[in-house]
């Protein structure tokens, strides 16, 4: 059966539905009462089918999840609205005032039902309507429906559901899940409300999320629509291309021993996870060897240059900080003999395999390199894709410290680079390969996705392949470039994610009979996965003459005092940082960072709050203490000094505890800002870049102080060093005179910058002036604003963003008991709180 088919067969089984004789449904959908914008209907229908089986859901009071076939904005919007309005209308629902609890993580919904239209009413007015419903059997106008619409209470990444729940007693559910790959506070969600047998309807736009499995756990019934692409290909009477994957396979003399010890070191690992060890330390153990593990084996850049840069530029840890932790971690746990000696054994096999990738360079930074040089059709490009930010700005760097060479050098021989993220593109910005995305690169610009040859360093985690799941609907070539050991994994991932993308027969007969379609006639088959598996290739690495890098600073001897040390942050044990995401970068503050410096502690401090909380910290972590008294305060403390019977504001999911952190994670996605943040964000990646370009021109290598020379000689006021070296790092937004940016684009010769520094240095002071503005008011209103009504003032008009959005993701707990414990501890799985379950 082809997809055509597949879908005309939907379309008959759908249109059985009772909801399809509701009058206001029709008027909706068949007589084009709703629209987004000024968008052509859907010639598909999938936004009409997908709102008919919602509500329908809704009805039945049956969780319901559908996976949409694309990003696009206008399908969560008109599914929404469509909720909101039949449920306005609905003659069951009385003179009873309907409320309806929309989650998500993000502001986006705002935006999107702002370009939603009833006839002349736009539907972003549901978010201050409280005005109960009338009893009316037929179809209202639309100034009527603007007076029955029920009130919407929204909630963004809440720290507890279930207060949600029990404060609003809302009549349904809608969860925004949009294109995230992990909602950690979905699971608490969907428990909460099955239990309360409250209707849910959620939608997501990525098929590789793992919301839909998150769904799939609790009962809910799962819609899962083929990708657009697929669809659009039926329409239009064309085949539609398949993503090609295949392994590229390092082979070479170098690579066997390294690979060879890499191999043993896993093996060790899973004798240690077949231990099972007990308790917060073995938990600990098991994390910190995994993300070592992972980190050896897709190190992308010479070792010296990753030490040299990693904690001096990038404040990263350092491989060798990771082994004398893994070493503190074994001395620690000599009383559990099993476990310490295996983990002695685990560092050992590590530390041979670094003495080899020190020797001989690391086999995925050769591999790469080899590539960027290697011939390319000229019909086709080669995209090397970094699973992180970081990650993708040292391999730029790398290049450029050891070959001189830049991403535009490589463009002239169609090769080029991105990270994972960039590539997917954030908030209204779409995936790399969509024609509206306004930053493609020229080499792209010219090559249609299903000519590109993209390479992935290292085997993917799931984050990593949901930001690949455009690309995948689009046809591209995808080379894995892993070990060979490390081949069974892959297939075990790719085989993952082909299911994840297919659309099965069985699902889709399982949910439209649980909705009450006769599915005995039904025919429909297996829609598989746009994807095809090529067979496995080799890259040979043949012995290089061995390069030195010119900035590798020596590294004296250090030893690691439990005691004094703590860990440095990691998100998980496949990323470099993800990590320093967008926030930090534009908080230009002065924070104390000590407590990111190391890896370990060897006490930590459990508290236990009020309400079934508890959680354990390091002793210099820092949470948002309310003081209590006449004129009411907020201050960020030390951990160590609180006590049994204080009250914190605690931001649920971050280690982070600053408060306006919160709000940019918010909103700096949102389209009024997104121009701000890609200026700034261009320019802190152009001048780290520049400045170590200038730094190895010319006669002498130069120093930061050299830079400070050449700007006070073009006139700049700057008198210390530090000033410069923030900018340069990314520790300041901007320079805070416009001149002093164009005068370092001047010496760094920064073409970009040196054309938009005005730009540039408007998009800083105005994200500047916001971050404090927002911080103030914050503030202001943790302390002060309890009233309702204080809930829906906004402060900030232009994102139609309230207090109260926020109110979700934070906890005031009131400290019951405080205790120090006297045992070492990872500090990357500290700063995070969960509830007992009784």
């Amino acid at each position: 059966m082809d997809i055509d088919q597949w879908l005309e067969n939907i379309r008959r089984a759908i249109g059985t539905l009772p909801i399809q004789d509701n009058k206001v449904f029709q008027e909706l959908w068949n007589n084009k009462l709703l629209r987004y914008g000024g968008e052509d209907p859907d010639p598909l229908e999938i936004d009409a089918l997908s709102t008919a089986l919602a509500c329908t859901c809704l009805k039945k009071r049956k969780p319901f999840l559908v996976v949409l076939p694309d990003r696009n904005p206008a399908r969560p919007a008109l599914l929404f609205a469509t909720g909101l309005i039949l449920d306005a209308i609905s003659s069951e629902k009385g003179q009873k005032v309907q409320i309806v609890l929309y989650a998500g993580s993000h502001i986006g919904i705002r935006d999107q039902l702002a370009n939603v239209y009833a006839r002349k009413l736009r539907l972003d007015e549901v978010f201050v309507q409280s005005h109960a419903s009338s009893r009316n059997t037929k179809v209202q106008s639309a100034d009527d429906i603007a007076n029955s619409l029920p009130r919407v209470a929204t909630v963004y990444a809440p720290a507890d559901p279930r207060i949600f729940l029990d404060e609003y007693r809302p009549d349904w559910i809608a969860v925004d899940c949009g294109d995230s790959n992990n909602l950690k506070w979905l699971d608490a969600l969907l428990s909460s409300a099955v239990e309360r047998n409250i209707p849910i309807v959620g939608w997501c736009q990525n098929s590789l999320s793992d919301t839909v499995q998150t769904f799939s756990v609790h009962g809910a019934y799962i819609f899962r629509w083929p990708s657009v692409q697929q669809l659009s290909s039926a329409q239009n009477k064309v085949e539609s291309s398949n993503a090609l994957i295949s392994a590229i396979c390092l082979e070479g003399p170098d690579i066997v021993s390294v690979e060879t010890h890499l191999q043993q070191a896993y093996q060790v690992l899973r004798t240690i996870v077949k231990q099972n060890p007990k308790g917060r330390m073995g938990q600990d153990v098991l994390s910190m060897s995994w993300k070592q593990l992972r980190l050896l084996e897709r190190l992308s850049v010479p070792l010296g240059f990753y030490e040299s840069e990693a904690e001096s530029s990038w404040r990263l840890r350092t491989i060798r900080h990771g082994q004398e932790t893994l070493g503190a971690f074994a001395q620690a746990l000599q009383e559990a003999t099993g476990l310490s000696s295996s983990l002695t054994q685990f560092t050992r096999k590590l530390e041979q395999a670094i003495t080899e990738i020190d020797h001989h360079g690391p086999p995925h930074w050769n591999a790469l390199t080899e590539l960027c040089i290697a011939d390319v059709e000229s019909d086709s490009a080669r995209l090397l894709l970094f699973s992180s930010d970081v990650q993708c700005q040292f391999f730029e760097l790398g290049l450029l410290a050891y070959y001189n060479m830049s991403i535009n050098d490589l463009a002239t021989l169609n090769v080029t680079f991105l990270s994972a993220r960039d590539f997917y593109g954030t908030g209204r910005r779409p995936w790399i390969g969509h024609p509206d995305r306004e930053d493609l690169p020229d080499l792209l610009r010219n090559v249609p996705p299903e000519a590109w040859q993209l390479v992935i360093p290292g085997l993917p985690n799931p984050r990593l392949l949901a930001q690949l799941e455009p690309g995948l609907q689009a046809g591209v070539q995808l080379q894995f470039l892993i070990y060979s050991h490390q081949l069974p994994s892959l297939s075990w991932r790719l085989k993952q994610c082909i299911e994840a993308l297919s659309v099965r027969a069985e699902d889709v007969i399982h949910t439209l009979s649980g909705l009450g379609i006769l599915t005995d006639s039904l025919s429909v088959s297996n829609m598989p996965a746009p994807l095809r598996k090529m067979e496995n290739s080799t890259i040979r690495l043949e012995n290089k003459k061995k390069r030195i890098y010119s900035q590798v600073r020596s590294l004296p001897p250090a030893v690691l005092n439990p005691v004094e040390e703590m860990a440095r942050l990691f998100e998980d044990d496949t990323e470099l940082d993800q990590d320093k995401d967008d926030t930090t970068l534009f908080l230009d503050h002065n924070e104390d960072n000590s407590d990111e410096d190391s890896l370990l502690v060897d006490h930590a401090v459990e508290i236990i709050f009020q309400g079934g909380w508890y959680g354990l910290f390091a002793p210099d972590a820092k949470l948002n203490v309310i003081i209590q008294g006449s004129d009411s305060s907020l201050e960020l403390r030390y951990v160590s000094s609180l006590r049994s019977g204080n009250h914190v504001l605690f931001i649920h999911g971050q280690r982070r505890q600053n408060l306006y952190e919160l709000v940019v994670q918010r909103v700096h996605n949102h389209p009024a800002f997104a121009l701000h943040v890609e200026l700034v964000k261009h320019w802190q990646r152009d001048v780290a870049v520049a400045y170590r370009r200038w730094c190895q021109a010319g006669d002498r290598s130069r120093n930061i102080t050299d830079l400070l020379a050449a700007l006070q000689a073009l006139g700049s006021s700057i008198a210390v060093s530090q000033t410069v070296e923030g900018w340069v790092q990314g520790l300041r937004l901007c320079p805070n005179d416009k001149e002093d940016l164009r005068r370092l684009a001047e010496v760094l010769n920064m073409d970009f910058v040196i054309q938009n520094y005005q730009l540039i240095f408007r998009a800083a002071e105005r994200l500047r002036g916001k971050h404090r503005s927002w911080g103030r008011q914050l503030n202001h209103w943790l302390l002060h604003g309890t009233s309702s009504k204080s809930e829906v003032e906004l402060f900030d008009e232009e994102l139609g963003l309230s207090f109260g959005d926020l109110r979700g993701s934070l906890l005031h707990l009131h400290i019951l008991t405080w205790q120090t414990v006297q045992i070492p501890v990872y500090h990357g799985n500290m700063v995070v709180i969960k509830k007992k379950q009784y």
